[in-house]
């Protein structure tokens, strides 16, 4: 499964239980993404952790995903990819639905809710 955003990130590690995964990210600080948003104080768009956690979930899932809803999506800290470029992503699913954060140790910087759907 090809990522939207290739070279963004890369998986360092997946730890899988019954209902939950948690996945070890590193952002690319030089990444392309960051001369445009912003040049002089780079942030992880929020549109690129989404796609993070639909494209994760594929992998995970081993399947092609749409996200055909999202119930809540809370953008809670900045990330700063110089400053905070290891995280994890914890994913959970129930049938179709799922619900995802992206946090270190110290940060909470989104919560996703919402509904997938298989691509066709």
């Amino acid at each position: 499964m090809n990522q939207k955003f290739p070279a963004l990130y890369k998986i360092l590690k997946t730890e899988t239980t019954e209902t939950n995964h948690v996945v070890s990210v590193e952002i690319d600080p030089r990444h392309e993404v960051f001369k445009g948003h912003f040049p002089d104080k780079p942030i992880l768009p929020g549109v690129c952790q989404i796609e993070m956690v639909r494209e994760i979930s594929q992998q995970l899932l081993q399947k092609r995903l749409f996200m055909g809803q999202a119930d809540q999506i809370k953008f809670l800290k900045f990330i700063d990819p110089t400053v905070d470029y290891i995280f994890q992503v914890n994913i959970s699913f129930s049938g179709t639905k799922f619900s995802a954060t992206i946090a270190n140790q110290h940060d909470e910087f989104l919560k996703i809710k919402g509904v997938f759907s298989a691509e066709e």
